[in-house]
């Protein structure tokens, strides 16, 4: 059996290969698979071991694979992220988190459960997250992502999907940081651009969110952390340069 980085799994004849004598006028042997497994788009088999009656494939993009020998058909066991988990945030009322991974994805979990209800992937990896409070939406739906190129994207956490509803750019470079204030109406960011950003936090009908710019503040070093004052009038940042700041929230 072999599994390759093209996504197909292949059962060959053993007798074939152990006897073929390859001589040097036809040093190449052909030799046709028994069977051909397509698993699927977007697959790429690194790794395998055997099974009973079956075996176990490793996807470089994070899941894993059962493999039938008689069925010749494939089974999705698990789905993970295909590398480093940048960031996590869970819901204030329920028991869903959310995941933020380099490979990109954005990932719904049930922690009780003990299992991933759906992901969303985007072009970039999604380096940063944020739960909404329920201030923002009573249902508490609503989390806002932060990515490599600079975007912040706010999603809304349906039955079977992650909604996009809206969409902005207040970083040049990746974004490593998002926190709402403790009354849910202003959020900040802090990015690799040594720029921290303020943007109020503006709920529409349909329970629709979207960001609108207030300020930015720029820093001597890359910010690593801030936090919220109790009374949202302000943040404490660290940095490189192993300074802490605190910055007054803009005013409109």
């Amino acid at each position: 059996i072999t599994a390759g980085a093209d996504g197909y799994v292949r059962q060959w004849p053993f007798n074939l290969i152990d006897e073929a004598e390859p001589s040097d006028e036809e040093p190449i042997i052909e030799i046709e698979p028994l069977a051909t497994t397509y698993i699927g788009d977007g697959v790429e088999l690194c790794g395998m071991i055997i099974g009973n009656n079956n075996w176990i494939l490793e996807d470089k993009n994070g899941k894993i694979w059962k493999y039938d020998l008689a069925a010749e058909s494939c089974t999705c066991l698990k789905d993970f992220h295909s590398g480093p988990v940048n960031a996590v945030a869970t819901s204030p009322v329920d028991h869903f988190s959310a995941t933020a991974g380099e490979d990109g994805t954005i990932r719904c979990w049930d922690y009780i459960d003990k299992n991933c209800i759906y992901s969303k992937k985007f072009s970039t990896a999604a380096t940063a997250l944020a739960w909404a409070p329920a201030s923002v939406d009573e249902k508490c739906r609503i989390v806002c992502a932060g990515f490599a190129g600079g975007v912040i994207r706010v999603l809304m956490r349906g039955k079977d999907e992650w909604k996009t509803t809206f969409v902005c750019k207040p970083h040049n470079k990746r974004v490593t940081g998002i926190k709402f204030s403790p009354d849910g109406k202003t959020i900040c960011t802090h990015g690799e651009d040594n720029t921290i950003f303020f943007l109020r936090v503006v709920c529409a009908s349909y329970n629709k969110v979207t960001l609108e710019p207030v300020g930015f503040q720029e820093l001597a070093g890359k910010p690593l952390s801030l936090d919220w004052r109790h009374d949202s009038e302000a943040v404490l940042t660290t940095s490189t340069q192993g300074d802490v700041v605190e910055f007054t929230t803009p005013k409109e």
